[in-house]
């Protein structure tokens, strides 16, 4: 009928299941996931399960070790920090909480493939983060994640197989000061690998100006770099004397025009706790995903 066009996507949403439980429960917007499953206020990961059923994200519990993945959220999670009198519109606070699904490829040669938000996007614009997205109904992770891929930088990898690394608690605006949250995600990291080289990839590469306006391939010293500028406080310093200055990126001028511009390297080493709402920088679950790609 000609209502079809109106009748939005149904959304993939987050549900959660305890042991001993007999089915999954919806995900409320103000849940805590990291702390349903265990997270305290000096505990930001717990190890859950991860499955796509029905059209649901089920997060659960489970003792299996090959089952497990982990689960992070930053120390300044807003939900954490919500108080129970903090009024949310109704809209928000009936929306559940979101599934985004986020690709971590990885070339023959060790590259992983970063890109960078446009800068009219609602969230976290102008942030530098692998490609990814949503769901859509009936997909499995990795088709949902190759699809995101694809539209995103015009990458066809059909032939790549993934897996699920990590998983990522995500709210929008990023801390409480900024804002009430308006947005709640699941972000699961798949890592991707493929036997081609960057040089094969980088010439096919076709960036999607309405969500992306740059793209760089990083090597392993400078993704180890990004991954420590998070985790001085945990005595890991990381010498950044061997890191070089600026990174090669493929980008796009406001008309569009793809150029390849040297950018300044001590963007991508901003700790996440310094960074400005509207810096340039990498998201924090970008390096914690990364920080579990070279574990």
């Amino acid at each position: 009928s000609d209502n079809m066009a109106e009748i939005p996507m149904k959304r993939i949403l987050v549900h959660l299941q305890k042991a001993g439980e007999t089915s999954p429960t919806l995900a409320k917007f103000t849940q805590s996931i990291v702390g349903y499953f265990g997270g305290t206020e000096n505990k930001q990961v717990v190890k859950v399960g991860c499955a796509l059923r029905e059209d649901r994200l089920v997060l659960y519990e489970t003792d299996n070790e090959e089952e497990q993945v982990p689960l992070k959220r930053p120390t300044f999670c807003p939900i954490t920090h919500l108080s129970p009198e903090a009024s949310l519109p109704a809209d928000v606070q009936s929306r559940g909480v979101d599934v985004g699904v986020v690709v971590v490829l990885e070339t023959r040669d060790q590259q992983v493939l970063l890109t960078r938000r446009a800068r009219h996007m609602r969230t976290f614009p102008r942030v530098w983060v692998p490609p990814g997205g949503h769901i859509e109904q009936g997909e499995t992770l990795l088709e949902a994640g190759r699809r995101e891929l694809h539209e995103e930088t015009g990458l066809h990898l059909p032939e790549c197989h993934g897996n699920v690394f990590g998983l990522w608690e995500s709210v929008f605006p990023p801390m409480l000061n900024l804002g009430l949250p308006k947005r709640h995600h699941v972000v699961v990291y798949v890592h991707l690998r493929t036997q081609q080289s960057q040089h094969v990839l980088q010439d096919r590469l076709t960036l999607q100006a309405a969500e992306v306006d740059g793209a760089a391939w990083l090597d392993r010293s400078l993704v180890e770099a990004i991954v420590a500028s998070d985790q001085e406080d945990e005595g890991a310093r990381h010498s950044n004397s061997t890191v070089p200055k600026t990174f090669k990126a493929t980008v796009l001028n406001p008309d569009g025009q793809v150029l390849t511009e040297d950018l300044s390297t001590t963007m991508l080493l901003i700790p996440s706790l310094q960074a400005r709402q509207d810096q340039e920088r990498v998201s924090t679950g970008t390096k914690f995903a990364l920080a579990q790609l070279i574990k």
